[in-house]
């Protein structure tokens, strides 16, 4: 019990002592911090907001009873005019086009427009309902006619002072509606995986510290680039949205005719900016920081043993794979997770002919990566070629089971319609890709050197080895231009600890005497005298 506290305060000991190691390690921390918070305290805000949207839209699309396998479909006719298409198979599918109906064209003279049964009264909503980011319904209930069958959705709101007010929508517009549900979801699901990119970012960058990693630094950088694009491509798209939920669904000559969205774009927007302000802050001290610590880290790593040209050109390929698996962790998984809650939590599962395959591919991938990633660190890292072989093969099927995936019409479907997805699932591949090439080149560098260069500089590191420094120390004399087998030697300079007692004939001096071949090679002894 005891051991193990003690272990424990070792551990975090020595943790801190690595991280305050130096100034520029503490501010990346700190800085990683505090971006994370607060962005995360943005995606929170997002998510919140999209998740009332969409569980509102999920309660009328419900209430309406539509076909479970209902998919909406739109089309843009140029000019700034769309039409609105509710399908119930895909539409690239063959057939597909056939299971559609417009629900909705603008710019049209014969423009499809429902009658709605509207309280008149109730068709003018209080001001204070305006000022919240989604419409609020106290009951969502089916509207049913005088047979029994389903012809709208009846929302029932809290109007002016106590008086409950009632809207119905009529069928054509809950399936217009479908869309909206499905930007909201998306949005959701974005909302979350853009919440763990925070963490994920945070962990790392504890990590790179720690461990004084040049591939952790490295992906983060990466990871901060994208991170930054996105933001800047999301004013857009919620700009976009903003502008088609007003042209579909909230002007007079639409099915709906209804705002159900009054302030949740504009308050999207903002905070979308703000994360947008906080990813180009973030990028900007994470690549000046960065950079000097990879610097600082490449320096401590070289002046332990001074590695040829030749070794540095392979361990450059050692950190590009390194960096590469970093950053599969966060872009293979996310992209498999949002496909496969995509397709397991909507319509397409009602569609699908081959969902038992996509379950299992997901298994699979979900599985077996964390042992890629070791098998991909231990088989560069020690040149081990069986355990090189296997993490290539991994390799190999991860991008043939994901580009077959390409042949289903659902993948495609998603992949064309949500561009989240489609960039994660790009960025994947790419990260694949890229992996199985240097792992590649770093296969066909075994043997070279590489391996004993790494122990060489992991057991000095391990004995806290630093060529040259000692405290307390001063120079005791300087040899020069020593000859020794017809080579030119020139001895560095010989150093002593003062703390030593000269009279002590007992304890031996430490000297560190640094030789320089005539070729330019460091060599480096240590001798106790």
């Amino acid at each position: 019990m005891f051991d193990l506290a003690g272990k424990t305060r070792s551990g975090v000991q020595t943790a801190y002592t690595r991280i305050v190691l130096t100034r520029f390690g503490v501010i990346f921390i700190l800085l990683t911090l505090i971006h994370c918070f607060a962005q995360g305290a943005l995606q929170v805000s997002l998510y919140v907001g999209d998740a009332r949207a969409s569980s509102l839209l999920d309660r009328i699309v419900g209430a309406a009873e539509l076909p479970a396998s209902g998919i909406s479909w739109l089309q843009s006719l140029g000019n700034g005019n769309y039409t609105l298409k509710f399908c119930t198979n895909i539409p690239i599918a063959a057939g597909g086009p056939e299971s559609c109906v417009t629900v909705y064209q603008t710019g049209a003279d014969d423009a499809v427009v429902s009658t709605k049964d509207v309280d008149l009264d109730a068709r003018g909503f209080a001001t204070d309902m305006l000022v919240r980011r989604t419409f609020t319904a106290d009951d969502v209930s089916p509207s049913l006619n005088a047979s029994g069958g389903i012809v709208g959705v009846n929302l029932t709101y809290q109007g002016t002072g106590d008086k409950v007010q009632s809207v119905v929508l009529s069928e054509q517009c809950t399936r217009s509606l479908v869309y909206a549900d499905e930007i909201m979801g998306e949005y959701k699901k974005q909302d979350a995986a853009l919440l763990g990119l925070q963490f994920w970012l945070l962990i790392l960058s504890f990590v790179a510290i720690l461990y004084s990693s040049i591939p952790q630094i490295s992906a983060v950088i990466c990871t901060r680039v994208l991170s930054t694009a996105w933001a800047s491509y999301e004013i857009y798209a919620t700009r976009r949205h903003e502008s088609l939920f007003h042209t579909l669904f909230a002007e007079p000559d639409t099915p709906c005719n209804l705002d159900l969205f009054p302030t949740h774009f504009k308050t999207r927007l903002a905070l979308t900016i703000a994360d947008l302000v906080l990813n180009v802050t973030a990028l900007l001290f994470t690549v000046a920081l960065g950079r000097l610590l990879i610097k600082n880290f490449k320096e401590y790593a070289f002046q332990r043993v001074g590695p040829p040209r030749s070794i540095i050109r392979i361990y450059r390929f050692f950190l590009s794979i390194f960096v590469l698996l970093q950053l599969s962790v966060f872009f293979l998984v996310t992209a498999v997770a949002l496909w496969t809650t995509w397709l397991l939590n909507g319509p397409l599962l009602h569609i699908s002919l081959h969902t038992p395959i996509y379950k299992a591919l997901f298994v699979f991938t979900i599985v077996s990566l964390p042992p890629w990633i070791v098998m991909g660190w231990y088989a560069v890292r020690r040149e081990l070629r069986l355990l090189m072989a296997g993490f290539m093969v991994v390799s190999f099927i991860y991008i043939a089971c994901w580009s077959i995936m390409f042949y289903s019409q659902v993948y495609r479907w998603t992949f064309i319609n949500w561009v989240f997805f489609a960039s994660m699932t790009v960025l994947s591949f790419v990260v694949l890709v890229l992996t199985t090439v240097f792992g590649a080149l770093c296969w066909l560098n075994f043997g070279k050197g590489l391996a004993q260069y790494l122990d060489a500089e992991a057991t000095l590191a391990k004995a806290n080895f630093t060529p040259e420094v000692f405290p307390q120390e001063e120079t005791v004399t300087k040899v020069s231009d020593v000859l020794s087998d017809d080579k030119t030697l020139s001895f560095g300079t010989v150093k002593q600890d003062i703390n030593r007692d000269i009279y002590d004939v007992d304890q031996a001096p430490i000297i560190v005497i640094g030789l320089q071949n005539g070729d330019g090679t460091l060599q480096r002894d240590t001798n106790d005298v």
